[in-house]
């Protein structure tokens, strides 16, 4: 919390954690001008619960929503079941390595997981539900199995963060690594997702309708009979600095069958196919490494300029070797 002064009569402003809360007075009437600087702190500065133990961990979440709270978890396992987590509370833990969550999460608006893991057996992992303020993981790990799987699933028109995590999943016959259903925001930013499955292995899964998926700094990873990094119906996904990287006897980073903006730069695809891109989708690459291509190319391939897959025209300039 940074204060800075200003004006006569004096004011303060106060900032919390780079966001600005307001300008309070405290020149003629202090006392009025540090009311108001309380009430708005009091909203906005987090509570932190400390939970060593379930029972501790259930008894913080009981009535919490609304404000923010921030439930400290410590370096030992959890056997949670199916964890709700209200709106604004974040679960704070010691590390990925240390703090880990046996079952499911549902979250709220606004709230948050930080430093811990996420395993579950029954193929669920975390689900985003509702509307309203962004939603972050960021320094985690979910670890989902079963025979179908997902790792996490965004429904609602939340925007949903992920920052500096770990997303794989394991399924018997299908697995996803993230469901992304229309009207969503979904960033990706410095992180690892992978899906392996006997029959169908997807990385990001959306549903039809408007949404934008970024990615930035991500490695996806998918494999399976059939595997595919990104399954699409529409939307944007906007895809930098990135690796996306799909085996299997048929694989292909993209695959589409709608209508969608797709852009790939400085990144590298492989698969048998680069990308299927039906309908009236468009996928242009960019300054990126293609280790297969189907049609124009071959490995080893560079785009230099842009290259639009859908048809089959450079933009800039042809993908040369």
């Amino acid at each position: 919390m940074s204060p800075e002064l200003f004006g006569s009569p004096l004011s303060v402003e106060v900032g919390l954690q780079g966001t600005v809360l307001g300008l309070f007075p405290i020149g003629d009437a202090p006392s009025a001008g540090f009311a108001q600087l309380a009430d708005r702190l009091a909203d906005e500065v987090p509570n932190v619960v400390r939970a060593p133990d379930v029972a501790s961990l259930l008894a913080a979440l009981d009535g919490a929503g609304g404000t923010l709270r921030t439930i400290e978890l410590g370096a030992i396992e959890y056997d949670i079941g199916d964890l709700v987590l209200p709106p604004r509370v974040q679960l704070r833990g010691q590390g990925r390595g240390y703090t880990n969550l046996n079952g499911r999460v549902k979250m709220g608006p606004g709230s948050r997981l930080q430093s811990l893991r996420i395993f579950d057996s029954t193929g669920v992992g975390v689900t985003v539900e509702g509307n309203g303020e962004e939603v972050l993981l960021r320094d985690v790990i979910i670890d989902s199995q079963g025979t179908s799987a997902s790792g996490l699933t965004v429904s609602g028109t939340d925007a949903v963060v992920i920052d500096d995590s770990i997303i794989r999943v394991i399924g018997g016959n299908d697995a996803n690594a993230i469901i992304v259903d229309a009207g969503n925001a979904l960033r990706v930013t410095n992180s690892r997702v992978e899906s392996r499955a006997s029959a169908v292995a997807r990385g990001i899964v959306a549903a039809v309708g408007a949404f934008k998926i970024t990615f930035k700094g991500v490695t996806l990873v998918t494999d399976g009979d059939i595997s595919f990094g990104f399954e699409l119906f529409g939307g944007v996904v906007v895809v930098t600095d990135s690796n996306l990287r799909s085996t299997g006897a048929e694989s292909r980073p993209f695959s589409s069958g709608g209508a969608g903006d797709y852009r790939v730069s400085t990144s590298t695809l492989a698969g048998d196919l680069v990308a299927f891109i039906g309908g009236t989708g468009s996928l242009k690459i960019a300054n990126s490494g293609l280790e297969s291509f189907s049609g124009n190319g071959a490995a080893g391939t560079t785009c230099l300029f842009s290259y639009d897959v859908n048809t089959n025209l450079p933009l800039g300039t042809n993908c040369l070797p």
